[in-house]
Parts: C-alpha cells; sequence; structure tokens
C-alpha cells in the first residue's frame, strides 16, 4: 500500500523518499534546509545539509535505497511516516525490507529534521546476511 498525501507538507516527504530511489545525494539534499538535523536511532547524528550530503555520498555507492510509506499523517508542520525501506546491497543485488517510523519537521517548505526509527539490531543482522549471502556466491 501507497500513503495517500493530503498536505503540501506530506507531499513533499513523499518527494523526499521518492528522491532516495535516485542515490543522487545533491537531489535528496535539495529537499533539505541548510542547518538539518538527520538522526536515525542508534547512529550518529548529521548536522548540516553538508553533513548529510557527505554521509549520503560515502553510502550510494555500497547501499541502494528504495522508501515505500505505508502511512503519513501530519500536524504543525510536523510529519509522521511508517514505512518500509527497502535496502540492496551493492554489487550484490540482495534486497533487505527493514520497518521504519520517521518523524519529520518541515519549514518553509524544506526538511529541517528528520529522525528514523527502527529496530537497529534487525537492521544490522538484515544487512549482514544480505552481504554474507551474496559473498557466498
Amino acid at each position: 500500500m501507497t500513503a495517500d498525501a493530503r498536505t503540501l507538507d506530506e507531499r513533499l516527504v513523499l518527494r523526499f523518499f521518492a528522491a532516495w530511489d535516485s542515490s543522487d545525494p545533491d537531489l535528496i539534499c535539495s529537499f533539505l534546509t541548510p542547518d538539518v538535523h538527520y538522526s536515525d536511532q542508534g547512529l550518529p547524528a548529521r548536522e548540516g545539509i553538508e553533513g548529510v550530503r557527505e554521509h549520503l555520498t560515502r553510502l550510494f555507492p555500497s547501499l541502494h535505497v528504495r522508501i515505500e510509506t505505508v502511512h503519513i499523517a501530519s500536524c504543525g508542520g510536523v510529519v509522521l511516516t511508517e514505512r518500509f525501506d527497502y535496502l540492496r546491497v551493492l554489487p550484490y543485488g540482495k534486497e533487505v525490507k527493514l520497518a521504519v517510523m520517521g518523524a519529520l519537521e518541515v519549514v518553509g517548505g524544506k526538511i529541517a529534521a528528520f529522525r528514523d526509527y527502527s529496530d537497529l539490531r534487525t537492521s544490522e543482522a538484515a544487512l549482514a546476511q544480505a552481504s554474507g549471502s551474496a559473498s557466498a556466491r
């Protein structure tokens, strides 16, 4: 199921998530404020657009990300999402499906904060299995 966005903020977030499929750090960062805060539970936070761009530039040569939003809701500039992030370890092609909840704060038509919540142990185990399975080929 794909989420049905009703507000401008929700549509912005869905376009932002769609941009991840491009693996283009500049396109993804075009949705962010210069002082954006990005945190993924259990991992170091990224501060500022350059910190996010640097992280994505290191990430994309080894990982492809596709996002499927299941539910989306917003109130007062905060957009909450329930989604599945599909991570494909490159160059192997094994895709891992991870359940994620996210909170994004929109200010002036840009994303000022992006916080993801998931089970880090499940994510690490799935990615390790995807890498291990692929290397056994």
